[in-house]
């Protein structure tokens, strides 16, 4: 069922805030999925910023792109087979006639992802910062999505990062066409959160906290892609930050999702899906498993030989 929408006279004049509880007669209604909900986007609570906001994002329309994404799952198998095809073959194929000079392309996919990520970010996180200070922990992680976020603006980005996901397999082609095969990490972080984000987005489970980490982690991440792709690597950007980074949202994963399990035990209303969830918490705690040993082994052990083998070579120089 397509939207039926109805925008009345609105109740705030000022230009800098509007309190949420004078936006109920501008709050859109819309009739889908069998029931109406009303949202409020967050130019309308700051109408000042209503300039920085295109038209397509205040009147973005969720629901086809929903009704694809819950009847459409072949994209996912189609893409993860291509994507486990490329992992396998490309590096075998590659090793004898690797591609070294791929510095402008790779510059150029990470440059846009960084743009994407960031702007994602200035869409999701500050919607997300006015919702948890306005409602409580438990309505943050159990509230369905379409009353947190509707469609609009924020609707439109939270919608793009379900499908974007199947883009960013893409990152492991780089890789590959060195002759290399991506660490374990690096493939199945793909694969799972292109299977995870697209079954939480048909079952319309809350995801604004992992949305919102995704999209801030990834900005700087891809950022610093970049600039190592150009060689100009940042001295201001330690590595081991983006790592701490990554361990951070994956924790927080963890803990929204037994949250999650809390209250939905405790109150059905509770709009989380039962097998998203379950599917969440593994993949969350995995992902913080290997996050983990990635940094121990990357930063502290190869430090430590580094160290190590710097003093042997230091001390058989004072005895030649």
């Amino acid at each position: 069922m397509r939207p039926a929408s109805k925008m009345t006279t609105a109740v705030c004049t000022s230009q800098w805030y509007c309190p949420p509880e004078t936006l109920t007669a501008t709050t859109r209604v819309y009739t889908a999925r069998n029931t109406t909900y009303s949202f409020i986007q967050f130019w309308q609570l700051y109408p000042w910023l209503e300039n920085f906001y295109a038209p397509f994002e205040k009147n973005f329309n969720p629901l086809p792109i929903f009704e694809f994404v819950s009847g459409n799952w072949w994209v996912v198998y189609i893409s993860l087979a291509i994507y486990m095809s490329m992992i396998i073959f490309l590096p075998m194929i590659m090793k004898k006639r690797p591609l070294k000079n791929l510095s402008t392309p790779l510059a150029c996919w990470n440059l846009f992802l960084a743009v994407y990520s960031t702007i994602g970010a200035v869409r999701v996180v500050p919607h997300l910062l006015w919702f948890m200070s306005t409602h409580t922990f438990k309505q943050t992680v159990c509230t369905a999505p379409y009353y947190i976020n509707g469609d609009g603006a924020t609707g439109l980005w939270v919608t793009l990062f379900t499908l974007s996901k199947v883009a960013e397999l893409i990152d492991s082609l780089w890789i590959c066409l060195k002759g290399r095969r991506p660490i374990f990490l690096h493939w199945y972080h793909h694969v799972s959160v292109l299977y995870f984000t697209w079954a939480a987005h048909e079952a319309a489970h809350p995801g604004m906290y992992f949305i919102a980490m995704n999209y801030t982690v990834h900005s700087v991440m891809y950022t610093y892609y970049f600039l190592m792709a150009i060689k100009a690597k940042p001295k201001w950007l330690n590595p081991i930050y983006i790592t701490f980074m990554q361990i951070a949202q994956m924790l927080v994963g963890v803990i929204i999702s037994c949250f999650g399990f809390y209250y939905s035990s405790m109150d059905a209303s509770c709009a989380v899906d039962p097998f998203v969830l379950k599917v969440s918490a593994v993949i969350y705690a995995s992902y913080l498993y290997l996050f983990m040993q990635f940094m121990i082994k990357r930063f502290f052990v190869k430090n430590a030989r580094a160290g190590q083998e710097g003093k042997v070579a230091a001390s058989a120089k004072k005895n030649i």
